[in-house]
């Protein structure tokens, strides 16, 4: 029989998670606009791209540095302290990124948020200890909804509250402190998420770490409502099965086609039409991501179980991969419509935007399912922290490579005309 899952200790777990995507995805609607107004570029629009993807891959880079120590810690010391030390290193680091006003600060601030943020895996090591194999699907259920969620809160924040100053002058016009630092709103927002999610982890989580409840675990089963011993714990190597290593190698290429397409989506959102995107402003590129994402969410939410159940967990995966294709070949294809039309957006391009949008749903749907099979293939159950540490390590190397390569080969597409702007769809569909 199915058994029921903590939906109250889920909800805590999906708000610490949550913290993550939000703050990654706040600053995609004025980024671009921020390097800018560095100076880094010298007023060479075509070079932002570059730059947009040191920046993206800088967190990564970090993560991926940490993140492994960060399981492997919480596997010692609870997953409780270390979530909520990482949601408060992204508060800061957010606080540091709407502060900085060079281009070399803005790095360094992203890198901090991915060196003291280990979230991911410790989420999923949690969810999994609060579950067992029948209810596994309905929990992973939530997971994809994070990112859609998160995706839609966070550009429509960096959207909506960037430069308040000339926006809401009667709010923010008397204090020039707005005009200094126009994108610090936006970022403050994100942090205060990010506490707010610290503050109610601390009153409301329980540990789920068995060796560290003190009895106040949430058990899956009467068997493990005591803590146990406290067991050694397993070297790396013993752990790397080959059916670990092939879940581990799937979620490393889902990760580098997901993370080349998050920022160079709204990199091609913003480039003006002559030079291959569709010139849209940051309050419109907000309103697109936050618009899909809310409708995403509620889709993961509503479906994602009752497909993985009728179609199996290894054919949804496969058949979201397969849909990447269809994002990264409606991009050429747009930017013609639109050019076509004199720059301008018209009956056929916002049906064929509207496509492009609803295909990262499918997409959306292999994130619960990668969740599913790394923690079926983890060798043991004491090691999940580790095991998912290794995951999300694979992941990060694949995401710091993924954002600077893909808006790396975006503007190089685009100075040097390669297949007419757009090798770099060619290339990621091949991925």
């Amino acid at each position: 029989p199915r058994k029921s899952i903590p939906k109250s200790q889920i909800i805590v777990l999906l708000a610490l998670a949550l913290s993550e995507p939000v703050t990654n995805t706040v600053i995609y609607p004025f980024v671009n606009q921020l390097i800018e107004e560095t100076g880094i570029t010298k007023g060479n629009y075509g070079k932002v791209g570059y730059y947009a993807g040191i920046i993206e891959s800088s967190f990564f880079v970090a993560e991926a540095l940490m993140i492994l120590q960060w399981g492997r810690l919480s596997d010692k010391i609870g997953r409780k302290p270390v979530l909520i030390i990482g949601v408060m290193g992204l508060a800061a680091s957010m606080l540091s990124f709407g502060l900085s006003t060079s281009f070399w600060a803005l790095v360094v601030s992203r890198s901090l948020a991915g060196a003291l943020c280990g979230n991911v895996g410790v989420v999923k090591s949690s969810m999994a200890e609060m579950c067992d194999q029948s209810n596994l699907a309905e929990a992973a259920a939530f997971m994809p909804i994070v990112w859609p969620v998160g995706s839609t809160i966070g550009p429509l924040i960096g959207g909506a509250l960037s430069h308040p100053f000339e926006r809401y002058p009667n709010i923010f016009g008397g204090n020039h402190f707005w005009k200094k630092f126009p994108f610090f709103l936006p970022c403050a927002t994100a942090a205060g998420y990010a506490l707010s999610s610290a503050t109610l982890a601390f009153f409301a989580f329980k540990e789920t770490l068995l060796t560290k409840t003190n009895g106040e675990s949430i058990p899956k089963n009467p068997s493990q409502s005591a803590p146990s011993p406290a067991p050694a714990q397993l070297p790396l190597r013993s752990l790397l099965t080959p059916r670990l290593l092939f879940a581990i190698l799937n979620y490393l290429l889902l990760a580098l086609i997901e993370m080349s397409f998050l920022p160079l989506y709204p990199l091609y959102l913003s480039t003006p039409p002559f030079l291959g995107g569709l010139g849209f402003n940051p309050a419109t590129i907000g309103i697109c991501l936050a618009v899909t994402g809310l409708i995403n969410g509620v889709f993961q939410f509503m479906f994602f179980g009752a497909i993985q159940r009728r179609f199996g967990t290894i054919t949804v995966y496969r058949v979201g991969l397969a849909t990447f294709c269809v994002l990264f070949g409606l991009c050429p294809v747009l930017n013609l419509v639109v050019r076509k039309n004199g720059g301008m957006m018209n009956a056929s391009a916002w049906t064929l935007l509207v496509v492009q949008l609803s295909a990262q749903i499918i997409v959306s749907l292999t994130w619960g399912c990668i969740f599913m099979l790394i923690t079926s293939a983890a060798p043991s159950s004491s090691a999940l922290g580790t095991v998912n540490g290794m995951a999300q390590t694979s992941a990060s190397i694949a995401r710091a490579i993924g954002p600077e390569t893909a808006t790396g080969l975006f503007a190089l597409s685009i100075q040097k005309r390669l297949l007419g702007g757009n090798l770099v769809y060619l290339v990621l569909s091949i991925l």
